[in-house]
Parts: C-alpha cells; sequence; structure tokens
C-alpha cells in the first residue's frame, strides 16, 4: 500500500501533469517528503522504502527535464 501511494500514485500524477507542463514552457512538480525520506527506522521499512524510491524518482525527473530543456 505505501508503495501504492507514495511511489505509483506521485508516478501518475507526474505523468499525467509533465505533458501540460512542457506545452506551457514552465510549472513545477511539488513534492512533499519528510524524515523517512532520509532516515530508517524500526518497523516501517516499507513505509521508508516508498519515501526513498519517491526521492529517486524526483531526483531523476529533475535532471531528466533540465537536461531535455538544455
Amino acid at each position: 500500500m505505501e508503495f501504492e501511494t507514495n511511489v505509483f500514485g506521485a508516478h501518475r500524477v507526474i505523468r499525467a501533469a509533465l505533458p501540460f507542463l512542457r506545452q506551457h514552457r514552465h510549472g513545477h512538480i511539488i513534492g512533499v517528503l519528510s524524515v523517512a525520506g532520509i532516515v530508517a527506522g524500526p518497523i516501517a521499512g516499507f513505509y521508508h522504502a516508498s519515501k526513498w524510491a519517491f526521492e529517486a524518482l524526483r531526483e531523476s525527473l529533475a535532471r531528466e527535464v533540465l537536461f531535455s530543456v538544455c
């Protein structure tokens, strides 16, 4: 459930928004992260993993969009 919401849900929203942002040649995609995306604690491994996955998705997307504009 954590990956469905935190990673795949965010991915679907980004895929829907990106063509619109590209068409207008500006805009922002804002992702809300938590300390769980930086430091893992006991018992909540899947939650932390989903936050880390979203952070990686966000970083990768930022570089892809930047390099596609250059």
